[in-house]
């Protein structure tokens, strides 16, 4: 699970920048963020589940996804390039309208790779509590946070609305830890 010290020092972090107290039991430390996806969706999803990613995304989503026997469900993007929770709520209706198996998961980053998108803080409390409301897990891909344009808000945190959340975070991406392509 990783070095007990660093792990602390994840937790102390995220107490510092988003105010939300995550216990050391919860961080698991992997050599990049592949193994964490790998990892996070073994352990959430089985196969056949129903899981759904942004129209556009990283791609590598759909490709482990797929790996695992996982059927991908693509959401269509707003005009700012995010899945809300209205989003999410109408791709659940059609699934269900047609007869289809009901989503289980959803994975997004905010800051979006490729588009730069960012969720504001109201989109995803709303995102949160739609996915704890009707039982999807939801994965939330935060290696990008650190990267904001200068004066922009701070990206926010999905542990900030809810505690089910699986976070995936790193340091290589992000610039203010001056670790660009280290691996811990």
């Amino acid at each position: 699970r990783g070095d007990p010290p660093l792990r602390q020092a994840i937790a102390d972090m995220y107490l510092r920048e988003y105010g939300v107290t995550v216990s050391t039991d919860r961080i698991h430390l992997t050599p990049g963020s592949s193994g964490a996806f790998t990892i996070a969706f073994m352990a959430a999803f089985d196969v056949g589940d129903a899981v759904a990613v942004p129209a556009v995304c990283y791609p590598c989503y759909r490709n482990l996804l797929q790996c695992y026997g996982v059927e991908v469900i693509s959401l269509p993007v707003d005009a700012k390039y995010n899945v809300t929770a209205a989003v999410l709520a109408a791709g659940q209706h059609d699934r269900a309208a047609a007869g289809l198996p009901a989503i289980k998961g959803l994975i997004l980053s905010s800051p979006a790779n490729p588009t730069g998108a960012i969720l504001t803080p109201e989109e995803l409390k709303a995102l949160c509590e739609h996915c704890d409301r009707t039982g999807v897990q939801f994965i939330s891909d935060e290696l990008y946070h650190k990267i904001v344009f200068e004066g922009a808000p701070r990206a926010a945190c999905a542990l900030e609305y809810s505690s089910s959340p699986i976070i995936i975070n790193g340091f290589s991406k992000a610039c203010s830890y001056g670790r660009t392509g280290w691996r811990l």
